[in-house]
C-alpha cells in the first residue's frame, strides 16, 4: 500500500478546481445568463461569414448582395464590441481570482515547501516557484507555484465542462480593438 506523505499538492489542486468553478459560476451570473449574451449567441448561430464572391462584385453585383455584405459588416463591428466586453469581464474575473489567491494560498497551505524540483530554476523564475516560502532551498517550490501551474488548465476544463461560455464560432471571432474603444 502506498502512503502519501505530503498531501499539500493535492489540496492545492483541489483549491484550483474550487476557484475555477467559483469563477465560472460568477461568470455565468454576470455574463452568460444575461439576455444580451443569449441574443448574441443566437446571432452568431445564424451568422455566416461573407464569401469571397460577396466582396468581389462591387461594380457588377446586385444591390441585394451589397446590402447583405453591409449587414454582415455591421454585425461584425457590433459583435466585435460585445465580444471585447465579454473578454474583458472574463479577464477581470480571472485576475481577481489570482489576486485573491496570491494572498490566500500561502495562508491556507502554510509556508512549508510543497515539493522539490529536479533542477535549480533561474533566479527570475525562483520568485514564482518560491512565493510565500521562507528559507527554502533553491529547488524547493511553494503551494502557490502548483496553483499557478494548474489554474490555466483547470479553468479551461471547468469552462468546457459547464459549457456556459462563448461557442467555438464566437471564440474564433476576433474583435478590432481599435474600433471597440473608439468613442464617437
Amino acid at each position: 500500500m502506498v502512503s502519501i506523505v505530503n498531501t499539500v499538492p493535492l489540496q492545492v489542486i483541489g483549491y484550483g478546481f474550487a476557484t475555477a468553478i467559483l469563477t465560472e459560476l460568477v461568470g455565468y451570473l454576470l455574463i452568460y445568463r444575461t439576455a444580451s449574451f443569449k441574443r448574441l449567441k443566437k446571432d452568431f448561430e445564424k451568422y455566416e461569414p461573407p464569401s469571397k464572391a460577396d466582396g468581389e462584385g462591387e461594380s457588377g453585383g446586385s444591390s441585394g448582395k451589397k446590402k447583405d455584405a453591409a449587414k454582415k459588416k455591421t454585425f461584425e463591428a457590433e459583435a466585435g464590441r460585445k465580444m471585447a466586453v465579454i473578454q474583458i469581464v472574463t479577464g477581470i474575473l480571472t485576475f481577481a481570482t489570482m489576486i485573491v489567491s496570491i494572498n490566500i494560498v500561502p495562508k491556507m497551505f502554510g509556508k512549508a515547501p510543497a515539493g522539490v524540483l529536479p533542477f535549480e530554476p533561474p533566479s527570475f523564475i525562483r520568485k514564482i516557484t518560491q512565493r510565500g516560502l521562507e528559507d527554502a532551498a533553491p529547488n524547493e517550490f511553494s503551494p502557490f507555484f502548483i496553483f499557478m501551474l494548474c489554474q490555466g488548465s483547470v479553468k479551461v476544463l471547468v469552462t468546457k465542462m459547464f459549457g456556459w461560455g462563448p461557442t467555438r464560432k464566437m471564440s474564433m471571432f476576433k474583435p478590432d480593438m481599435e474600433k471597440v474603444f473608439k468613442t464617437a
